[in-house]
This record gives C-alpha cells, structure tokens and sequence, in this order.
C-alpha cells in the first residue's frame, strides 16, 4: 500500500523529488524495501520515529497504521519471549521438586 502511495505522491508533486519523497522512497520504494524497513524498525535497527514522521506527514491515517504495526509486533515478541522464560522456570521448578523427593526418600 505505502509503495502505491509513493507512486501517487511522485504523480502529484510532478516528477519533482522533494525530501520527503525521497526519505519515503529510500524506506519504501519496494516491496523488499519494505519489509527491510518494517524489520529495522522493530528489531532497534532504524528508529521508527525516523519513519513515522514523513508517512504521517502524507496522512496521519499512515503514521498511525505503522504504530500499530510496531506496537503489536513489540508487544507480541515481549509476550512470546516472556512465555518462554516462564515455561522454562516451571520446567525447572518441577524437576527440583521431583530431585528433592528423591533424594529425602
């Protein structure tokens, strides 16, 4: 979607390249690019601020599409890996008291 509207914004500032468009065609000029940019933006690679501003500068419908997209994926990845250490400290629970039942019978 944002590669189309890239399209649109070159169509309408006639061929001009301003700033703007060139911050937005560097970060989403493709489809590649794109998810590289998503990627960055959420793995601390790129600051999403730095690609928020020129999108909600297009619309604010955008700006505010791509903090939902960087909040879920955040909250996702915390909530995966916080399972992950909650399943293992259970995991390890359990075997420390069947190793104390042993050892006292």
């Amino acid at each position: 979607f944002v590669t189309e509207e890239l399209s649109f914004l070159s169509l309408l500032e006639g061929g001009r390249e301003s700033a703007r468009f060139k911050v937005l065609q560097r970060a989403f000029g493709s489809l590649p690019k794109t998810f590289y940019t998503l990627f960055l933006s959420i793995s601390g690679g790129l600051s999403w601020v730095d690609v928020c501003d020129p999108l909600t500068e297009i619309s604010i419908w955008l700006g505010l599409l791509f903090m939902m997209y960087i909040a879920l994926c955040l909250f996702c990845v915390l909530n995966i890996i916080t399972g992950i250490f909650v399943e293992e400290a259970g995991r390890i629970t359990a075997e420390d008291e069947d190793n104390m039942l042993i050892h006292e019978v």
